[in-house]
């Protein structure tokens, strides 16, 4: 699910509404005015921020890979995050 916003004091919030109301394992959220150079990945436990840092790319060319690699963990763990044991939420911010 995508989640759009305009306000980045209320992103983080309104993607892990999105998770509870829709039972999806994975929100990418955006603001509308970064929306081509940052996302937020949000999940049960974390946020993960991807940004394309200044480089001439597009963001999906980051996000696809990182949602192929957290597919694939939920897969073999069972959780988006390898460490399935972790409970806090954290922020871990990516650049790829």
């Amino acid at each position: 699910m995508l989640q759009l916003e305009t306000d980045p004091k209320i992103l983080i919030q309104k993607a892990r509404d999105s998770l509870l109301k829709y039972q999806h394992q994975l929100v990418i959220g955006n603001l509308l005015n970064t929306r081509k150079y940052e996302v937020v990945l949000v999940d049960e436990k974390t946020e993960t921020w991807l940004r394309t840092e200044g480089r001439d790319i597009d963001i999906e060319s980051l996000i696809v890979p990182k949602c192929i690699e957290l597919h694939q963990a939920r897969m073999k763990y069972g959780s988006l995050t390898e460490d399935s044991d972790k409970t806090e939420s954290s922020e871990r911010p990516v650049a790829l």
